[in-house]
Parts: structure tokens; sequence; C-alpha cells
């Protein structure tokens, strides 16, 4: 009766419960339309390439700021953003895999909230490339 249970009845401490899978499932295309519409979607990263990468975009984006290096700084904090978002899409890979949901259908569609950041999003993306194209 009891055979496929994975901890006996009675024992209900929580040391023994399994820890809950703290990922998220999302399939490519949305977490590729709300990284790159909303400027750089974080999640909580804790491999050494996302790492090295998001503080090169960020070490860019203060330069770009000050205009230390303007305009190749800010076209660098732009284009560093590709490499970031196929190692986003790896992990997400993985991240589906584990939840066993490979091709994330079950966070495939976008919500009214998604589209509210997308929106603001194409905003911010509108004035960053005013300020690119503006004359000194």
């Amino acid at each position: 009766m009891n055979e496929g249970l994975a901890i006996a009845p009675h024992d209900t401490s929580p040391a023994s419960a399994p820890a809950p899978i703290k990922f998220f499932v999302v399939s490519r295309r949305k977490l590729m339309v709300l990284y790159l519409a909303t400027l750089e979607w974080k999640s909580a990263p804790t491999a050494g390439i996302m790492t090295a990468l998001i503080v090169i975009s960020d070490t860019l984006d203060r330069c770009a700021s000050r205009s230390i290096g303007s305009p190749v700084t800010d076209i660098l904090s732009l284009l560093i953003m590709l490499p970031l978002l196929a190692y986003f899409l790896s992990v997400q890979d993985q991240i589906n895999l584990v939840c066993g949901d490979p091709e994330g259908e079950g966070n495939a569609r976008f919500t009214a909230a998604n589209y509210g950041w997308i929106a603001l999003g194409a905003v911010f993306w509108l004035f960053a490339l005013i300020g690119l194209l503006m004359p000194g």
C-alpha cells in the first residue's frame, strides 16, 4: 500500500521532505520577447559565464550613461544583450526540461501584464535609439 511513497507516513519532519523546485517554465519565444522588449529581463543566475556577461553589460551601461567611450560603449552595451539572450535561452531550456515541460508550453502565452511590460520596454528602446542617433 505504501510502497510508492518517497517518505514513510509516520515521518513528517520538515528535514525529510523534499525541497520544492524553484524553477519557472517559460517558452523560448516568450523568454526572447520579454528579454529583448524589457531591456534585459533578469532572473537569478548562478553560472560564472552569465555573471561575467552581466558584469560586462552593467559596466558598459555605466560607461555609456556617463558618456565614457561613447558611442562605442553605447553600441557594445546593446550588442552584449545577444550573448546574454543565448545564455538565458540555454539555461531556460534546462529549467524547462527539469520541470517536465521541455517546450515551456505551461507558460507560453503572453498575459496582459507581459504586454504592458513590452509596451513600457518599447518606450525605453525608443528613447535609447533617439539618444544614440541625436547629434552631440
